[in-house]
């Protein structure tokens, strides 16, 4: 079963989405997954959050998640956009647990049909552990073309 509300705004608010459903998964177990997101758009800057929390009735410490992450885009003519993103992915019954933490950053230039986009990416505790080995960079550059 699920709810949801959907609202569209004309002063702004480009959307904002509320969902509350059930989900059965592994071993016929049911868990409530509550998530709602909302972005605002004024001019060339879009700013968007977005919270979701899934919890298992499961009682185990590592099956309920909280993801909660936000983002930013700066369009800053018609050829060259720029955007920043935060994601943090915790188990809040967990204590011995780190959080995820992805950001990133991602810009691109566009004329004609050609597209050149770029993008940095930083993942810490991607295994929600501590050790060097869980932390993460992702870099990309791609070039598209469009005939």
């Amino acid at each position: 079963m699920a709810y949801f509300i959907i609202i569209w705004v004309l002063l702004g608010i480009h959307s904002v989405y509320y969902l509350v459903r059930s989900v059965t998964r592994d071993y016929n177990m049911t868990a409530d997954a509550t998530t709602i997101k909302a972005s605002y758009a004024y001019g060339p800057v879009t700013v968007g959050y977005s919270s979701t929390e899934y919890d298992n009735e499961n009682t185990a410490a590592d099956q309920d998640q909280d993801v909660e992450s936000y983002n930013i885009s700066y369009t800053v003519t018609d050829s060259i956009s720029v955007s920043y993103g935060s994601e943090t992915i915790s188990e809040p019954n967990d204590t011995d647990d780190q959080d995820i933490e992805v950001s990133g950053i991602k810009a691109s230039y566009t004329t004609g049909g050609m597209t050149i986009s770029g993008a940095m990416i930083d993942a810490d505790n991607t295994a929600m552990g501590t050790a060097t080995t869980e932390d993460k960079q992702h870099w990309n550059l791609a070039a598209s073309f469009a005939f």
